[in-house]
């Protein structure tokens, strides 16, 4: 049983019964870039800056709750509306064909990957009354949406057939600018209304923090390429334009963090 569950998430990732073995994915070679210790030491560093923006965030985020909650229950906006509904129920579906696809693939531990987490939020999101958990995941969406906006510019979609191609661009479009939109269109969660400081930078903490957390360690654990953290690859052009080797780890925080606003201005001109 531990066998069949370890061969679905990982036989296709790297090794001899992967169809396909490069850094994106992961393997020895990723895994010997880097040192588990480099890492662990970036994050002790840059712990207290965390705490504190996390600190920071949460309580502006809590104290405008409400205010906005009171505001919603005065126009009947509680409960999810019907553009928010179809797109959770479309999120569903994706995530679905994804895990079908990644279990067909063996490489079922790439779920782990930001973009699948934010179809997830935004299935909590859509298809839930408005709380202090919707509001966090409805942040969490706005400020990973640079991800999604990554990953449909550098893609890595190398041996993908036709319709894996078209379930990855839908997702990644729900993850960029779709979500963020139709959720703004909906009007519970006003994309213009987390534009307040410093919440765009206290949800970019959440996501560098599930990185740093839960992706880190599961890559070192599996020699699974998730999002990056287990080595850079060419694809990010801050890694390969500044030559940072193992230091990309450190400075992510930093070039990643103006990705994210980056991603922020975007989703606000559409």
């Amino acid at each position: 049983m531990v066998e069949n569950v370890r061969s679905a998430f990982m036989d296709g990732v790297w090794g001899p019964l992967a169809e396909i073995n490069n850094l994106a994915n992961g393997g020895p070679e990723c895994a010997s870039l880097n040192t588990t210790w480099f890492k662990v030491a970036c994050n002790l560093c840059l712990l207290p800056y965390h705490c504190y923006m996390l600190y920071w965030g949460s309580s502006v985020l809590k104290k405008d709750f409400p205010n906005r909650h009171e505001n919603l229950k005065s126009r009947g906006l509680l409960a999810p509306t019907l553009i928010e509904k179809v797109m959770g129920f479309l999120c569903i579906f994706n995530l679905a064909v994804n895990i079908w696809l990644k279990y067909c693939s063996k490489s079922l531990i790439f779920m782990f990957n930001p973009c699948h987490v934010v179809n997830c939020f935004l299935v909590v999101v859509s298809l839930t009354h408005h709380s202090r958990l919707s509001e966090l995941c409805a942040l969490a969406v706005y400020s990973f949406a640079f991800g999604g906006f990554i990953g449909i510019i550098f893609n890595e979609n190398e041996g993908f057939t036709p319709f894996e191609t078209v379930i990855y661009h839908s997702e990644h479009a729900f993850a960029s600018w779709l979500g963020p939109l139709l959720l703004t269109v909906a009007g519970r969660y006003d994309y213009r209304s987390y534009f307040k400081y410093p919440l765009p930078w206290f949800g970019f903490i959440i996501f560098t923090l599930y990185e740093r957390y839960v992706l880190t360690p599961i890559s070192i654990a599996t020699w699974a390429n998730l999002n990056h953290a287990l080595c850079g690859i060419d694809n990010d052009p801050f890694y390969k334009i500044f030559d940072l080797g193992e230091w990309y780890y450190l400075w992510a925080d930093a070039y990643l963090l103006f990705s994210c606003m980056v991603g922020y201005c975007l989703n606000w001109l559409i």
